[in-house]
């Protein structure tokens, strides 16, 4: 038997576990954190949006709500009729 042989043989086993341990444990992990980034932009993007509707619903909001509120103020209850 040759003593070169068996290193022959270890670079191709060191390869194979090389790339199992990559199969099982970097890659879920890589996934999971492209997940979590993914994830972690679509919540400041919808938060972005959320503000964005927030500034235009409290507008809407001082309009729908203050100007009844200032007229009445101004003006007096409307009268009732019975």
């Amino acid at each position: 038997m040759d003593p070169a042989e068996p290193a022959a043989v270890a670079l191709p086993l060191v390869a194979a576990v090389a790339r199992g341990v990559a199969l099982v444990v970097v890659l879920p992990v890589r996934l999971l954190w492209e997940l979590t980034a993914a994830a972690g932009r679509l919540v400041v993007w919808f938060a972005g949006v959320l503000a964005a509707m927030g500034s235009a619903v409290g507008r809407a909001a001082r309009r729908l709500l203050w100007a009844p509120l200032v007229w009445l103020a101004r003006h007096g209850p409307p009268p009732f009729s019975r």
